[in-house]
């Protein structure tokens, strides 16, 4: 038996997941379902969970996906995470690779039969990357580039956020305050209009200046 943690707040999306596994035949069960990674943190118990499927964004905007998949890997380092999102921005899907997710699928996309197998196939320990991926490996380059109009100071702090830092790792890796830093991402986010580092960053990847 499979058992998995479900880590999600889209109601419609908890529904298709319980009506996927309610059959007592099927060999994959559902063990739990949260809507925030500390609620999993308080609520998942080891011994009954092997996958842990994640949606990117949760409730709260201002938590950083990135750290998400972090503090999951910290905490249970044994389990295996896949990745269930509607965003398919090639950037996220690169980062939560880096970070040591074991799939990365896209709602709407996975029909109950493909999941399932690709249930079976992580619990074996593959690794399943969007073919996009394999064929044309990412870096840091494009948002690199669009931060060339950036005093440097601020294209370094944009990388690290980019990277999955903390603001506190950020100011004591460039030997600044953290209230620096807090002060120069907020005036990038109003620069550019948005309200949190995550949609910071995918502006980034996605508008010129």
């Amino acid at each position: 038996m499979i058992y998995l943690f479900i880590i999600e707040d889209h109601p419609i999306v908890i529904d298709g997941f319980i009506n996927w596994f309610k059959d007592p035949l099927c060999d994959i069960k559902i063990s739990g379902i949260t809507d925030s990674v500390n609620e999993t943190i308080a609520n998942l118990i080891p011994e009954k969970v092997e996958i842990i499927v994640l949606d990117l964004y949760l409730v709260d905007p201002d938590i950083d996906p990135v750290k998400n998949i972090q503090f999951l890997k910290q905490t249970f380092p044994q389990k295996k995470i896949i990745i269930y999102t509607g965003d398919r921005t090639d950037f996220w899907v690169k980062v939560a690779f880096e970070n040591g997710v074991s799939a990365y699928l896209q709602k709407g996309k996975i029909h109950e039969h493909e999941f399932k197998e690709i249930i079976h196939r992580v619990a074996c320990g593959e690794i399943i990357r969007p073919i996009n991926l394999i064929e044309k490996p990412l870096t840091h380059e494009k948002i690199q580039f669009k931060t060339e109009l950036l005093p440097s100071i601020e294209r370094k702090i944009i990388t690290m956020v980019s990277k999955g830092k903390t603001n506190k790792q950020i100011a004591e890796e460039l030997k600044m305050s953290k209230t620096s830093i807090d002060k120069r991402l907020s005036r990038l986010r109003a620069r550019f209009h948005v309200t949190n580092n995550v949609n910071l960053i995918i502006h980034l990847l996605s508008d010129p200046f």
